[in-house]
């Protein structure tokens, strides 16, 4: 009965945490779509000495993808909501590899990205506009920044990766960036 009112409670939570964070222009909760992962993980292009940033990396599933394609990378995801972090806690320690990933409870915009090789965001425009100074002030050059649906508002692509997919969808695009 305990665990049913726990479960309950965290998708209460969850659910309000994201309500508020849409209402203040930041980014919900929304997972990658399963079908575009391998798109994701083939614009990264993630070497065996990569260091991986996840912003916002929701459940961890980009996360699992990336370890998937390279296991000897290093992985670090990012995520302010307790529940969503949770679960990609959970799914991060169901992998043999877990030493390869951290995934920390805390906002993204007070972490240093210097150490990162690649950088993976699926946010929304607000988030995009402020991460962008932060991008070009902390990113090494050769750091590769791949982002779902929302372009940065500046910087120009490298590449731009349609799906092919309906409008119905909401990742129909894939921006890649070099700095």
């Amino acid at each position: 009965m305990f665990f049913i009112f726990l479960v309950v409670f965290f998708l209460i939570y969850s659910f309000f945490f994201s309500y508020y964070r849409l209402l203040r222009g930041d980014a919900p909760f929304v997972p990658v779509p399963s079908v575009v992962m391998s798109e994701i993980t083939k614009a990264l292009e993630i070497g065996e000495n990569s260091v991986v940033y996840d912003l916002g990396c929701g459940d961890g599933k980009v996360l699992m993808a990336c370890l998937r394609t390279q296991p000897k990378a290093k992985y670090v995801g990012y995520e302010i909501n307790l529940s969503i972090f949770l679960l990609a806690w959970i799914r991060m320690l169901k992998t043999k590899k877990y030493r390869s990933i951290k995934i920390f409870r805390k906002n993204f915009f007070g972490a240093d990205f210097s150490k990162a090789t690649h950088v993976f965001t699926y946010l929304m425009p607000r988030q995009m506009e402020k991460l962008e100074e932060k991008f070009e002030r902390e990113l090494s050059p050769g750091t590769r920044l791949v982002t779902c649906s929302f372009p940065l508002k500046i910087k120009e692509p490298s590449g731009i990766i349609e799906l092919g997919r309906s409008k119905l969808f909401l990742v129909r695009k894939i921006y890649v960036y070099d700095f």
